[in-house]
């Protein structure tokens, strides 16, 4: 299993990743397209759903991350994997 790193928490070897209820795999797209395929998947989403999203791209990964802070989705961890980054994000309204 994976281990992630968290907004909330200082040492993140400790809190596995858990998975979401919708994957958005964007590994194949670069930015802006996983963001994209992000908005898309939440918008039709339900508050409470989780989204794993996958990018390859720090672009992307930034791309996200910027946009989360915006939209007041809570991101509920990164992990670094060896092919992609995986984003876990909760949708809050």
């Amino acid at each position: 299993m994976s281990e992630t790193t968290t907004v909330e928490e200082a040492d993140p070897a400790h809190r596995p990743m858990v998975s979401g209820d919708v994957l958005v795999d964007g590994r194949d797209a670069s930015s802006p397209g996983p963001l994209s395929r992000l908005i898309a998947a939440i918008a039709g989403g339900r508050p409470g759903q989780c989204f794993e999203v996958l990018v390859s791209d720090r672009a992307s990964r930034e791309d996200i991350l910027d946009w989360l802070g915006g939209e007041h989705h809570e991101l509920l961890g990164i992990t670094p994997e060896e092919d992609c980054t995986r984003i876990l994000v909760r949708k809050r309204h």
